[in-house]
């Protein structure tokens, strides 16, 4: 009797779905540079964007992105559906002025407002440690991704990551 009370139990179990999947919509604003990176930037969080001499600047709560128009081949609006995760809010402890500020060029990722010492670390999509950089002395750290090859990678720093498209 036990054995059957188990095995209904153990049934009915699986039968009762365990994460319900729902999905929204974002609008994004993707910009193709002329080496191939791709970058999307989230709408959501209403960024403000402009133009600061020969720069595009996106500046979010917490970022701000900087991109030289010289260097953007196009750019345009797109929506994608993410999967919700049920997490509302993420509380950040680092303070805007902790935030490396990234800026794509000729192939290489430029970081400043760093810590001494810091690392850029870049991974494959799949997980793996490409490349690691240290931070110099004023704060900044470059990484070239032409020596990368093609593909999706995450530029992690200490207080963000960001994933590019390298072509």
């Amino acid at each position: 009797m036990k054995r059957l009370i188990i095995s209904l139990m153990a049934f009915m179990t699986a039968m009762v779905p365990i994460t319900a999947e729902e999905t929204i919509d974002i609008e994004q604003l993707v910009v193709e540079f002329s080496s191939g990176e791709t970058v999307a930037i989230d709408l959501q969080d209403s960024p403000v964007l402009s133009f600061s001499a020969d720069t595009l600047v996106a500046t979010s709560p917490g970022i701000e992105l900087r991109y030289p128009i010289q260097q953007i081949a196009q750019y345009y609006f797109t929506t994608v559906q993410r999967e919700v995760t049920g997490i509302t809010q993420v509380v950040n402890s680092s303070s805007a002025s902790e935030q490396p500020t990234p800026e794509i060029s000729d192939g290489k990722a430029g970081f400043s407002g760093l810590k001494v010492g810091s690392k850029v670390v870049v991974y494959t999509i799949d997980g793996r440690v490409v490349t690691t950089v240290k931070a110099q002395e004023d704060g900044t750290a470059s990484v070239d991704l032409n020596g990368l090859g093609s593909g999706i990678f995450i530029l992690q720093t200490s207080g963000a990551s960001f994933k590019i498209n390298h072509k």
